[in-house]
């Protein structure tokens, strides 16, 4: 709201104002006047002094003479066009300095005019005053003139421009000098205003302010105005009023401190009540929360929610329902069942567990329970529950169930074994009988018998059933034979040539079998029959599970084995040669999956194929081979692997070529980084078969250390090292000590982009384990020759 002094000042201040503005304006406008007269008759002086001036030079038309005459103007800062003329227009003498016109002859000036003004204006503004005047002649009388005086004649004329440049500055100099005259004037008249409202509302200022400061509730004296009008009266009552008010407040001042003291104390009871539940709420890994009886509305949620869920509690207390969507689709139905049935039950309640899927991406499992909150009459009010991780306690229950089941399923086997043991020892005595004596009996009978069929039919059923009991052997008591160095791909080849193989081909015509073994295999050290049993039992099972047109893949490959496989606890880190036998039928159940090695378990037609101990034959031979097996199965088909350990041995028939000949080395020297004993020793022997001068180091710190010491040739440089620094960091503190230090990279997994950037930093060939002397030579040779 506008103050009565300011409503004063406001209705004085636009009338001295608007006087003011008048009074320089017209100031202005005189001074305007006045300047431009004085520059024009500045302007007919001197362009009347020049004409007398020029007089001889244009008689003699003689432009150093009419230079010398007009130097001086020619020099004013003002003059910017200066033009002589003769009586015909012809220009004499020209000094146009700043082009403000042409200097072409604007035509004489009317008779009787001695000088003639024009303005010279650009975009409607005059920036010069153009002045003509006549040059007379007055050497010869006119006999007829009654005066007797020499008559005058125009012998040419003379043009000055004179800029308004100099007009400009002077206007522009009063014009200021008025403004500060003005405003200098209408300071003083402002301050006249506001003293002598100052003076007329000065009371009534004073009587304001007690007021707003007892309405603040600041004590007041009465109010002391020394006028007798109706200020003065309006003071009086104020005060009065003031008196009476000031007792009423300190009553209720003394009613305020006691009701405050106890606020207080109950404030303090309620604020450590909360602070210990915050406390507790912030603290603890489980989500705390609660909600409204009809679960429209969320009270509170604990910050767990986001520091463990990821999720912000804003979203629940936006939507209680919001939580929902982080629940797996598998458990989301169900969640939302059962909200809508415990939903309001007055009691405590434990949900079912379901899956949540959190901020960062973890998948975690979820318990929940809820209970009312009452109020005193024992009334539901609210209800409070917690969410709590059991991932870890479900993780648990898994380990220990399926080691539970693994202990199950060995005892099983075990148990099946010594049956199978004791079952094949009285099996082979009764055998002998059977495939013995239809021999002798054969001898005694002529060829066309009628007894002959029938006896070697029994031969045969004794034979079949003899496998069966060298299987049952297998299984109870493991292949229990001596192993040799051998190649896989041999013995692969030789079952393809085999008998069995061609009559399995003659019995599924419409499944196509193809090989592709790695050229490069390692050997192994295995039984030969065993294998080749174990790889035809698998053919075998992968064509019966072909229905129609199909195929069998036979495959062989190198492998660094570092992982765990499924349904091993522990596997023995190193290389192993690994047989693949897959198919592309139509897969094993989840179901029978776990039970395929279990002996005498099949879902084949029983009496029409197998005997159920082709997967246990495998099996037990892989293992006592210390070996590995492992099941993938879908839609698509079912691949079955088996992974044997490799030896760097060679078998007696594998003779040297001219190939490795070739890779031959001249005693170059060479440290091998690895961190595993067994890679180590068979680099070494590896390099020093091929005439190198091999050293080996067991981390990426003895190699730098080493290399301090001793400088070598090339580094055979493992990626990945436990514990310490990994094989790329190595060969940058390698470089540090032997600047372009070559190396070969080798490893059997590598991150590609590490391999990539050792690369980049100057190593060479990256080789993948297992070793073989090919890939190991090539490398080393192509090293070795690169040019750095």
């Amino acid at each position: 709201m506008m103050r009565f002094r300011s409503k004063l000042m406001l209705f004085f201040l636009p009338f001295f104002a608007l006087f003011s503005i008048v009074v320089f304006f017209y100031n202005h406008m005189e001074n305007r006047d006045m300047i431009r007269e004085e520059i024009r008759g500045k302007g007919r002086v001197m362009v009347e002094s020049l004409s007398h001036a020029c007089e001889f030079g244009v008689l003699s038309s003689d432009a150093t003479l009419l230079n010398w005459a007009t130097r001086n103007v020619a020099a004013h800062d003002g003059v910017v066009l200066l033009v002589v003329y003769d009586a015909l227009g012809n220009v004499l003498l020209e000094r146009n300095q700043r082009s403000v016109a042409s200097s072409a002859f604007p035509g004489a000036p009317e008779p009787g005019m001695s000088v003639r003004e024009r303005e010279v204006r650009r975009d409607d503004r005059l920036v010069a005053l153009d002045f003509l005047a006549p040059i007379y002649h007055a050497s010869f009388y006119d006999m007829g003139s009654p005066s007797g005086f020499p008559a005058k004649q125009v012998i040419g004329y003379i043009r000055m421009g004179i800029s308004t440049e100099d007009l400009d500055r002077k206007l522009q100099s009063s014009f200021m000098g008025s403004l500060a005259i003005d405003l200098a004037f209408l300071l003083l008249g402002t301050l006249v205003i506001i003293g002598f409202s100052g003076h007329l509302t000065r009371p009534i200022t004073r009587l304001s302010n007690v007021v707003r400061r007892f309405g603040d509730g600041e004590a007041t004296l009465p109010v002391a105005v020394d006028t007798r009008d109706e200020i003065g009266l309006l003071a009086e009552n104020f005060n009065t009023m003031a008196k009476s008010l000031e007792e009423s407040r300190l009553a209720l001042q003394a009613h305020h401190d006691a009701l405050e003291k106890t606020v207080m104390e109950r404030t303090g009871k309620l604020k450590e009540s909360e602070e210990r539940f915050r406390q507790l709420a912030e603290n603890i890994t489980e989500v705390f929360w609660i909600r409204s009886l009809d679960w429209k509305e969320v009270h509170y949620v604990s910050p767990a929610y986001e520091t463990h869920w990821g999720y912000r509690c804003e979203d629940v207390y936006a939507d209680p329902f919001s939580w929902l969507e982080h629940v797996m689709e598998e458990d989301r139905e169900n969640v939302e069942s059962c909200l809508r049935t415990m939903a309001c039950e007055a009691h405590p309640v434990v949900f079912p567990e379901f899956q949540a899927r959190w901020a960062d991406g973890s998948v975690r499992w979820i318990e929940v329970r809820w209970f009312p909150i009452v109020d005193d009459d024992g009334v539901p009010s609210r209800i409070a529950g917690i969410a709590r991780d059991i991932t870890r306690h479900k993780e648990s229950e898994r380990v220990i169930k399926e080691s539970q089941e693994r202990t199950s399923r060995m005892k099983r086997m075990e148990a099946l074994g010594v049956m199978a043991s004791g079952i094949a020892h009285d099996l082979n005595n009764i055998l002998s009988a059977i495939v013995g004596y239809p021999d002798l009996i054969l001898l005694d009978l002529p060829e066309e018998s009628s007894m002959v069929r029938p006896l070697k039919m029994i031969k045969q059923s004794g034979e079949r059933a003899a496998d069966i009991v060298t299987d049952l052997l297998t299984v109870a008591r493991g292949v229990a034979v001596d192993k040799d160095v051998h190649s896989l791909n041999l013995s692969i080849r030789e079952y393809v040539a085999s008998a069995e193989f061609r009559k399995l081909e003659h019995l599924h015509p419409d499944v196509a079998y193809t090989l592709d073994l790695e050229e490069a295999l390692l050997n192994a050290r295995y039984s030969p029959s065993h294998i080749r049993k174990s790889i035809m039992n698998l053919v075998t099972n992968a064509s019966e599970a072909i229905e129609g047109a199909g195929e069998v893949t036979i495959s062989t490959r190198n492998i660094y084995l570092d992982r765990p496989l499924s349904g091993y606890e522990d596997v023995s880190r190193g290389e192993y040669a690994v047989i693949t036998v897959q198919d592309t039928g139509s897969g094993i159940s989840p179901e029978d999956l776990e039970r395929i090695f279990e002996p005498f378990y099949s879902r084949k037609v029983l009496g029409r194929s197998g005997s159920g101990l082709g997967l246990s034959v495998v099996w037990n031979t892989v293992r006592d081979h210390g070996g590995y097996i492992n099941v993938t199965s879908g839609e698509a088909g079912t691949a079955f692997d088996i992974y044997l350990p490799v030896t760097r041995d060679e078998s007696t028939s594998l003779v040297e070529t001219g190939a490795t000949l070739d890779l031959k080395g001249g005693g170059e020297s060479i440290l091998v980084i690895d961190d595993e004993p067994h890679q180590r020793e068979i680099a070494c022997r590896m390099l020093a078969s091929l005439g190198y001068t091999p050293q080996a180091v067991k981390s990426g710190e003895e190699a730098v250390e080493y290399l301090k010491r001793v400088k070598v040739d090339l580094l055979l440089l493992d990626m990945v090292m436990y514990p310490g620094m990994g094989g790329g960091e190595a060969y940058k503190k390698a470089l540090d000590v032997a600047p372009g230090q070559r190396a070969v990279i080798a490893s059997g997994y590598a991150d590609s982009e590490a391999v990539k950037e050792a690369q980049r930093l100057g190593a060479g060939p990256y080789i993948r384990k297992p070793y073989t002397l090919e890939r190991i030579g090539i490398a080393i040779k192509e090293e070795l020759a690169r040019e750095r």
